[in-house]
């Protein structure tokens, strides 16, 4: 990328509209920019910079304060900078936002911000700020903060990024190569280690306020149970290895279990096998205790049903005495009741007899209901049968209607092709005819043309003809003044001449008549040109109204006597068309032909027109004639169509009579037979009403039912009083061999020996719900943290493992470097820049300085890894950069400066830039220095760039030839900066 012009108008201190020609300082080399302080030397990069990207070059500027406070209220403000990029030019306009005058009125008005980009190739323009800078980053490669690191060194940037520590530098490095996500990186790190550690403490804090619940007193089982008077060894042994479990958890539990959780599980595991063993043991001794207890109550129960037995067996003799009288008088009852049987059987017969006669009164109903339903469909069906018959004859007539109608339309498709043929031709002639009226137009005015070409060549014949005479005339003329009498005439040989031929002075030139004569070739060329498209027209014409006579007449032969006019008629029309149609004679020889009207064309043309006429009547008649032809083919399809589906609908309601036909005959039949059962029924019947049948049969019924009843109410007492019977004897002899069984006990030993039992078994419960409770607990505290102590040690892995790889990234290693993730980056951009600068810092300080990174920090508590150190080749030491004295450490800043702008060059991908300023910094250089700097700043011009010095060093004026010299006018013109070039 290289600029070529600058144009800056009302800009910072450019008052006016102001042009710099960069093309004037040459492709390559140095230049001066220089000038007075404050005069705009560095706003000339601000204004690039300000066209390419909307921004100024300083963090001080900004791109409100652009408008020049110099300018006046009419000129604009406004950037435009021609650049050339790979060959081509490339022009981008911008102009800030600021205050104008209002182009109506009074006061002021804000103008917004605009720019354009117009591309070499002539594609549309792009406009508006942000598309213009997006197209402009696109297009070179750079963006904004790229652009002003490589191709400004800027004033005031030089020492500090040579003095800058590791911290310092490494926000630098962060801005320039965005290393930003590194950061980013070990932020994220950090933050994760952070996280993990406290899911980590939290659940370590959970699993100790679980393990602090642990209950260490635990009850032991008693040593009272089963008539024990001692614990034997064995029980001792783990009596005491259970107190010794308990004591060390208690200690780890006032201790909070700090460090030792896993000491503590195993104790809490221990003791809960101890616990839960116990606890099988007390559930054993309360069993045998539960089951003494139930004898007891057996017995004691059984003390006390003993009594009761006797008193049952006297109720149960006495009761026993009063059914067997009971019993007896049952019996009899019930032999009453079997004899009324026989009573009970003819009345079941007579039922029967009376329940078929019923059954024939309801097939007769059935039958009556049958007969009534047949009959309606006998009456329907006869009915159907007529209006089958009605249909048929009525759609017999509409179909014979309807193939008459087709009869007569059957010809509409061959109609209609005909007359759309016929409406072909007659738009053919049509077409036809109104091109024959465009070429009478057009032999018209060849008629025109031709009579003013004739009339022009015949004027410039008689002009050539004058002029030729008078050419001879002259030439005559100058023969004459040459003779003398007595001397022979070259043209006639005569010796005398009486009367001498005069020279006229207006005589034309053998030129100017060799000209005329070439305006009258031309003219009769133009005639001949006018005549010959006059023949050719009225040859087309007259034989287009030959072809148009001929068929139109053809045409109209076949017309009826509708399309002729009367007049035509009553003139015999068709001698005319015939006399039409003679061959036009062959009048080809004679000039003008197809200019000359024929007294029979006027005849012709009437008969064309005539023709014309009556052949657009036709067309009109036939469009008129096409929609009804269209209709009556409609009518033709759905008659063809529907004339079928009526036939075949007529052949079903033939089919629907016969079968009403056959229907009406098989109900009749069905009717009659029905008749005949129903008579047979009445027979049968014997003339008894169903009501008095239906009577006696209810009467049989109750009278049958209530000797059933009285019997089996006799038999159900009989059987009850029976089983009462039984039940007393059975339930006497059940006790009287109870009381045979039964021994000699006392309620009142039994009962104490009860309250000793039931004491022991209150005390094993209590104590085995308090070893209950304690043991619930600790297990439930014992899963939940064996569950929570592996996620525990996952957690804690993955916090050590995390924790490494964050301290590592952040450099926080303990004996280490602190160097970070992000700064290990920027250590490699950093040795690529130092490389770049040595080649530079070498060549001016004669090979005695060399760039060095620090290996180590200065201390292990600081960031280290971009600290930078010098070499000095001559005393073959290594220092601090900041040992440097003022005129090294310029050299070495201008060197870190330029393998800077190499380095972010060549990381923006290779891309180049033939353009560079370099602004201050030059005034503490000694002369050889300053030799040796500008031997560096001339190295970087190789190849096409330019380099400019933003300087005002008086030795810079002498040494550097081409120049943009800045100087402010504060004279009558006004006040401003203004630019001037010098080379």
């Amino acid at each position: 990328m290289r600029p070529e012009k600058l144009i800056i108008s009302a800009f910072g201190p450019y008052a006016e509209r102001t042009e710099i020609d960069f093309g004037r300082l040459g492709s390559r080399g140095l230049y001066l920019i220089t000038g007075d302080t404050g005069a705009g030397k560095t706003t000339i990069f601000d204004a690039i910079t300000f066209a390419l990207y909307g921004e100024a070059s300083g963090e001080v500027r900004e791109t409100g304060m652009f408008r020049s406070k110099y300018a006046k209220d009419e000129v604009p403000t406004f950037v435009e900078l021609t650049f050339g990029y790979q060959g081509k030019t490339y022009v981008v306009t911008r102009n800030p936002e600021y205050l104008r005058p209002k182009g109506r009125g009074e006061g002021m008005t804000m103008q917004k911000g605009d720019a354009t980009l117009v591309y070499p190739d002539g594609r549309q323009p792009v406009t508006k700020t942000k598309e213009v800078t997006k197209a402009v980053v696109e297009l070179i490669g750079l963006d904004y903060r790229q652009f002003t690191q490589i191709a400004m060194i800027a004033q005031g940037d030089f020492q500090k990024l040579l003095l800058a520590g590791t911290a310092e530098r490494s926000v630098i490095f962060r801005q320039i190569f965005h290393t930003g996500v590194y950061q980013e990186i070990q932020n994220r790190l950090k933050d994760d280690v952070r996280e993990r550690w406290n899911v980590y403490d939290e659940m370590r804090r959970s699993v100790y306020q679980d393990m602090s619940g642990v209950a260490c007193e635990a009850a032991a089982v008693s040593a009272g149970v089963q008539d024990s008077t001692e614990l034997d060894c064995e029980v001792r042994s783990v009596r005491e290895f259970k107190h010794a479990l308990a004591a060390e958890l208690a200690e780890l539990k006032a201790a909070k279990f700090e460090g030792q959780l896993e000491r503590g599980m195993e104790l809490l595991g221990e003791l809960l096998a101890v616990d839960e063993k116990d606890l099988t043991e007390l559930d054993g001794h309360l069993g045998k205790l539960e089951s003494a207890i139930q004898k007891e109550n057996q017995l004691l129960g059984k003390v006390r049903q003993y009594g009761k037995l006797k008193e049952d067996l006297k109720v149960h003799e006495e009761r026993l005495g009063v059914l067997l009288p009971e019993l007896e008088r049952a019996e009899s009852v019930r032999k009453e009741t079997r004899e009324a049987a026989g009573a009970c059987e003819e009345l079941a017969e007579l039922i029967q007899a009376g329940t078929k006669k019923l059954e024939l009164y309801q097939a007769l109903e059935r039958e009556l209901q049958e007969t009534a339903q047949k009959q309606k469909a006998e009456r329907e069906a006869r009915l159907r049968k007529k209006e089958l018959a009605e249909e048929k004859l009525a759609l017999g007539n509409k179909i014979e209607d309807e193939k008459k109608q087709l009869e007569t339309i059957k010809n509409a498709g061959e109609e209609k092709a005909l007359l759309e043929g016929r409406r072909r031709q007659l738009q053919e002639l049509a077409g036809r005819g109104r091109q024959l009226e465009q070429w009478r137009v057009e032999l018209l005015r060849c008629q025109e043309a031709y009579v003013a070409a004739t009339d022009e060549r015949n004027r410039k014949r008689r002009f050539y003809a004058e002029q030729e005479q008078l050419f001879l005339d002259a030439q005559a003329g100058v023969l004459a003044s040459g003779l003398s009498e007595g001397e022979a005439c070259p043209v006639c040989g005569s010796v005398h001449h009486p009367v001498l031929a005069q020279f006229h002075a207006e005589a034309p030139g053998k030129e100017m008549l060799e000209q005329l004569k070439e305006d009258v070739t031309a003219a009769e060329t133009c005639v001949e040109r006018f005549s010959g498209d006059a023949r050719h027209l009225r040859t087309q014409i007259e034989e287009e109204t030959e072809r148009i006579v001929k068929e139109g007449s053809k045409l109209l032969e076949e017309a009826g006597p509708e399309i002729l006019s009367a007049e035509a008629v009553s003139m015999a029309w068709t001698s005319e068309v015939a006399a039409a149609r003679e061959t036009v004679a062959d009048r080809n020889g004679q000039e003008g032909d197809g200019l000359r009207t024929s007294e029979s064309d006027g005849d012709k043309n009437e008969v064309v027109n005539y023709i014309l006429e009556c052949l657009t009547r036709w067309l009109e008649q036939i469009r008129q004639e096409l929609p009804v032809c269209e209709r009556k083919l409609e009518m033709k399809r759905q008659l063809e169509q529907l004339i079928p589906e009526q036939e075949l609908r007529f052949k079903k309601l033939e089919e629907e009579i016969w079968q009403q036909e056959l229907l009406v005959t098989r109900l009749t039949a069905e009717l009659e037979s029905l008749a005949a059962q129903m008579e047979e029924k009445q027979v049968l019947l014997g003339g008894q009403s169903r009501q008095e049948l239906e009577t006696e049969i209810a009467a049989y019924k109750e009278r049958k039912m209530r000797l059933e009843e009285e019997r089996d109410k006799a038999e159900q007492n009989y059987a009850a009083c029976q089983q009462q019977v039984r039940d007393r004897e059975s339930a006497i002899a059940t006790l009287q061999k109870q009381l045979e069984g039964e021994g000699d006990f006392k309620e009142e030993e039994i009962v104490a020996r009860q309250q000793r039992l039931a004491e022991e078994k209150a005390r094993l419960s209590g104590e085995r719900t308090e070893l209950y409770t304690a043991c619930r607990k600790n297990r439930e505290i014992y899963e939940k943290v064996s569950g929570q102590q592996e996620i525990m040690a996952a957690l804690e892995r993955e916090y050590t493992w995390k924790k490494a790889l964050s301290d590592t990234a952040n450099g926080m290693l303990n004996g280490k470097r602190k160097v970070e993730l992000e700064t290990y980056i920027q250590m490699t951009y950093f040795d690529s820049i130092i490389r770049r600068a040595n080649l530079r810092l070498l060549t001016m300080s004669r090979g005695q300085y060399e760039l060095k990174r620090q290996e180590d920090g200065e201390g292990r508590r600081e960031k280290a890894g971009l600290e930078l150190n010098v070499i000095d080749h001559y005393n073959r030491t290594e220092r601090s950069v900041k040992t440097l004295s003022g005129g090294e450490s310029f050299q070495a800043s201008l060197a870190l400066a330029l393998g800077l702008s190499d380095e972010i060059q060549s990381s923006a991908g290779g891309i180049r830039l033939d353009v560079m300023f370099v602004d201050e910094g030059f005034g503490s250089l000694d002369e050889e220095s300053l030799n040796q700097a500008m031997k560096a700043l001339e190295g970087l011009t190789e190849g096409s760039r330019m380099v400019g010095i933003i300087s005002h060093v008086a030795e810079l004026k002498e040494r550097i030839d081409k120049k943009i010299v800045v100087t402010k006018n504060r004279g009558r013109d006004g006040i401003g900066s203004r630019v001037a070039i010098e080379v």
